[in-house]
């Protein structure tokens, strides 16, 4: 996802990338579970050959997600009894440690949050270059460094990996258990010494107020760039950046003050695709306009 342009990262956090971070989740989860000693590796290695995106159809099973109420509040995703399904076909021994004790929610998160990591990273970068361009053509920036920095912050600290299992083992290990997943994903583990994020859904809520923040700043410099008949920024993008507090308001109560199980499915998921698209819209919109200032290719 980091070799793509900048516009489909947007595109690509969609209902196919978040199972795909499920599947590979569940597979770090196998390894993990092995090397704490709480899984054979035979049977760790089958579920993790199974959790190929190839080997499902991604389209139907999201489907069958939507359709299942109250998945979000306890019940198993489809997406795991299809994988463990499939690895029945092959090692029925396996099949029974897939999703074993699994909490949908941390599983939900978790996922969110390996998607989350890999799209901050493009986009940091590609908003950097925004800064340095800015800067060089002496425009205000407006903010923006601070916004990068609490951004960064809140995806590469603030937000953990939760445990996704209550099988009473593997909670038993449960610093142990979160060590070795991160490590299966590639992911830094940061021991948090701020008790503030100790909730998921605070650290949440704060990183998609800070994104909409970062929204309106790069709406509020494009307002400032000469007007453009060929500029992508206009009409339409101005009215989403008007819609953007409306956003926030509703991701603040799917996320925080929802006082029963969230709809991640229905509701937090395409709530947070939105926010991550509208912040890729005004970041190519500006270095279109600014690229036009001096006639040059685009390099998004």
């Amino acid at each position: 996802m980091n070799e793509a342009p900048l516009m489909e990262q947007a595109l690509a956090l969609d209902s196919r990338q978040l199972l795909h971070a499920m599947l590979r989740h569940e597979a770090a989860m196998a390894r993990a579970l092995s090397e704490l000693g709480l899984l054979p590796a035979a049977q760790a290695e089958s579920i993790a050959n199974t959790c190929k995106p190839v080997l499902f159809d991604v389209d139907q099973i999201w489907r069958e997600t939507l359709l299942q109420q109250g998945a979000a509040a306890g019940g198993e995703p489809p997406l795991m009894v299809t994988l463990r399904e499939s690895v029945a076909l092959f090692n029925p021994q396996a099949a029974t440690a897939v999703f074993r004790g699994g909490l949908s929610e941390a599983l939900q998160d978790n996922a969110l949050l390996i998607l989350t990591s890999a799209w901050w990273g493009s986009y940091a970068d590609q908003l950097q270059a925004l800064m340095r361009l800015l800067d060089k053509k002496q425009h205000p920036l407006q903010g923006l460094p601070a916004l990068l920095e609490r951004l960064h912050l809140g995806v590469t600290e603030r937000l953990q990996l939760q445990c996704p299992t209550q099988d009473p083992q593997a909670q038993a290990q449960a610093p142990a258990l979160l060590q070795a997943l991160a490590k299966a994903l590639d992911m830094t583990l940061v021991k948090q010494t701020n008790t503030l994020w100790h909730d998921p859904s605070d650290a949440w809520t704060s990183l998609g107020a800070d994104l909409v923040l970062l929204t309106l700043c790069l709406a509020r410099i494009a307002q400032g760039l000469p007007a453009s008949p060929r500029s992508p920024w206009g009409g339409p993008l101005q009215a989403e950046a008007a819609r953007l507090p409306l956003r926030l308001a509703q991701w603040v109560q799917e996320r925080a003050l929802s006082s029963g199980p969230r709809d991640f499915w229905q509701a937090e998921w395409p709530l947070w695709s939105t926010l991550t698209a509208g912040a890729v819209a005004a970041l190519n919109a500006l270095r279109a306009g600014l690229a036009e200032d001096d006639q040059a290719p685009l390099s998004l």
